[in-house]
């Protein structure tokens, strides 16, 4: 379940309108709408915190949604498949410590 899915989900159960729940947040419940239908970008952590708060829901949960999904984007992005991200960033922390070391920074 993707971070629009799951905002749609909890939405629903809650009873609210997207344009009520824009107004809760400052924001439009069009913006609201393209959030649920992946037309926009998991939002920043203030705003999925909002969103949360707004919902009374686990802000912790909906994050983790958005982290994960701003995540494959970037993937995806970079050309690096989603399941292979963890050796590169193994790679990438171990080319890190090796430079600082070379520099004497460590």
């Amino acid at each position: 379940m993707g971070f629009g899915s799951y905002l749609r989900c909890v939405r629903n159960e809650k009873g609210i309108t997207a344009l009520e729940l824009g107004k809760r947040v400052n924001t439009t419940g069009q913006y609201i709408t393209q959030l649920e239908q992946g037309k926009l970008k998991a939002p920043n952590r203030k705003m999925t915190y909002s969103l949360a708060a707004a919902l009374e829901t686990n802000p912790s949960e909906m994050w983790s949604l958005a982290i994960l999904e701003r995540f494959e984007d970037w993937c995806k992005k970079e050309g690096i498949e989603p399941e292979n991200a963890q050796t590169f960033l193994q790679a990438a922390r171990y080319d890190k410590k090796m430079a600082i070391q070379k520099k004497g920074l460590f």
